[in-house]
């Protein structure tokens, strides 16, 4: 799920790649926007063409089925949030206001998500307990206000804090700022 950014300058690669991304990411909207009207089994790759304005061949160019499509859709958000990350590993403010304008602008999908996908909340645990370990905030839990309790059981409390103030945020729509949501975090780092 993390992918490597090679950096190609020769016969509009760069071009190519990003016109993939996009049209990828513009079945996966449409995906989702008929998930708010219509019940996901009853969604086929036919709805989801016509409502993309592809035909079946770029569907199944990018998916093999919709079940693909169920599996790879996560994938590619988690990709774009990853690269967003390896700007900064620490997760200073600047990066996570990257991160949290970037669910923000992408919160039909993200919606979707928790909302239709299998196990969304095991996967974003995972994905930011990932986070956290990558970044610098591993000293989170090293608190002298709770000496009884071990730095694995607040490390935990941490990542489920984490996990459960974004999705809220964005089953809620998003109606905080990203702002406001850095300042919440920021109250979970003090503690």
């Amino acid at each position: 799920m993390y992918k490597i950014n090679i950096n190609v300058q020769f016969l509009g690669v760069n071009d190519t790649m990003d016109k993939n991304k996009q049209t990828c990411k513009k079945i996966i909207k449409n995906y989702c926007r008929l998930l708010q009207y219509k019940d996901k089994d009853s969604i086929t790759v036919s709805d989801i063409s016509k409502a993309s304005n592809i035909s079946r061949t770029t569907f199944y160019h990018y998916f093999n089925s919709k079940k693909d499509l169920d599996r790879e859709m996560i994938g590619v958000y988690l990709d774009d949030i990853t690269s967003i990350i390896y700007q900064s590993p620490s997760l200073d403010t600047t990066i996570t206001l990257k991160i949290l304008n970037y669910l923000s602008d992408n919160q039909e999908v993200m919606q979707s998500l928790i909302l239709y996908y299998p196990n969304i909340y095991k996967i974003f645990n995972h994905y930011i307990r990932d986070i956290i370990s990558y970044s610098n905030l591993m000293n989170c839990g090293e608190s002298q206000d709770y000496p009884e309790v071990t730095q694995k059981y607040v490390f935990e409390l941490y990542i489920a804090s984490i996990e459960v103030i974004i999705i809220k945020w964005i089953s809620c729509g998003c109606k905080e700022s990203p702002q406001q949501i850095i300042e919440v975090l920021k109250l979970l780092r003090s503690k």
